[in-house]
């Protein structure tokens, strides 16, 4: 069943991007616009992009199965990016644009792209109306004079949404980007539970449907402006008291989580969510991956 306006669920997805972006930029103003989507494959892909471009792909994850989309940019958009990044002057940025893409850049332009497959992700999932999980894989310039996205990880066969999109960073003239969308996702916004489906006058003439009990403005007023303890946990583990008084300066302690581990949002001892660290400034932050239904306190390893 296809969704009546998937431009409109694209145009979010790319605010969302866009928010990421200038959080990451520091600053700097950065911009996506989406001006149009068309069905196709990649082979469809417009001849603007039939060059030496980079590839951000990421992967999907809904109740219809998993499949990967893709953010493809202009190599001198992706250096000027990456030197934002890590605080780089106009002069040496021109001096990395005249090196092209390099290995260095491409850490750097995929861990922005990283993070914002995140946003991506929740701002699917408010649009689709069903959580969906998004991660990135990996970033790399390819060349697409082929015409083909084969290479950088999408599969020929599936039918895509080919977004035409404006990328913009301050100083430097606008360029074409796009975005590359499975059109398997989308479906599921035109969809609904049983519910949903039953006629409107049907379930307001049923008189077994015992109204729902309105909840009490006030009460839940005064639950709203609690404060709870909100604590990120990076790791913990058990200790003995000889091993804490013999702890210096310089002295590490290993612990048994890995560093590729998602950090734990705890609310009291209760862990809520996971996700990972994240800056805005020189504000440490943290981004949530994915909501946390146990009921067990976090386990301190």
């Amino acid at each position: 069943m296809a969704v009546t306006n998937p431009t409109a669920v694209l145009g979010e997805i790319v605010e969302a991007v866009n928010k990421c972006l200038g959080i990451i930029a520091e600053g700097k103003a950065i911009r996506l616009i989406l001006r149009n989507a068309n069905r196709g494959s990649p082979a469809d892909i417009p001849g603007e992009f039939r060059a030496p471009v980079v590839v951000s792909v990421g992967e999907l994850q809904s109740s219809r199965g998993s499949t990967r989309s893709a953010f493809v940019f202009r190599v001198p958009d992706c250096v000027v990016f990456a030197g934002l990044m890590i605080g780089l002057d106009e002069s040496a940025i021109q001096e990395r644009l005249a090196k092209g893409f390099t290995p260095e850049d491409a850490d750097y332009f995929g861990e922005a792209m990283n993070q914002s497959y995140g946003r991506l992700a929740a701002a699917a999932s408010r649009a689709l109306g069903e959580e969906l999980g998004s991660r990135h894989l990996a970033t790399r310039a390819v060349d697409l004079s082929g015409g083909s996205l084969v290479g950088a990880g999408l599969k020929a066969e599936e039918s895509f949404l080919l977004a035409r999109l404006e990328f913009s960073i301050e100083g430097h003239a606008p360029s074409p980007a796009l975005l590359v969308w499975p059109e398997m996702i989308l479906p599921l916004a035109a969809e609904s539970g049983p519910a949903a489906k039953a006629p409107a006058a049907a379930r307001a003439a049923s008189p077994s449907a015992a109204p729902a009990a309105a909840p009490r403005k006030r009460d839940l007023k005064r639950i709203l402006k609690l404060e709870l303890p909100l604590t990120v946990l990076l790791a913990g583990k058990e200790m003995s008291m000889k091993e804490v008084f013999e702890l210096s300066p310089g002295s590490i302690i290993e612990f048994s989580k890995s560093s590729e581990d998602y950090l734990h949002l705890l609310i009291g001892e209760r862990k809520f969510a996971e996700g990972e660290a994240a800056k805005s400034g020189d504000k440490f932050c943290f981004q949530l991956k994915k909501l946390s239904r146990s009921e067990e306190p976090a386990r301190r390893r």
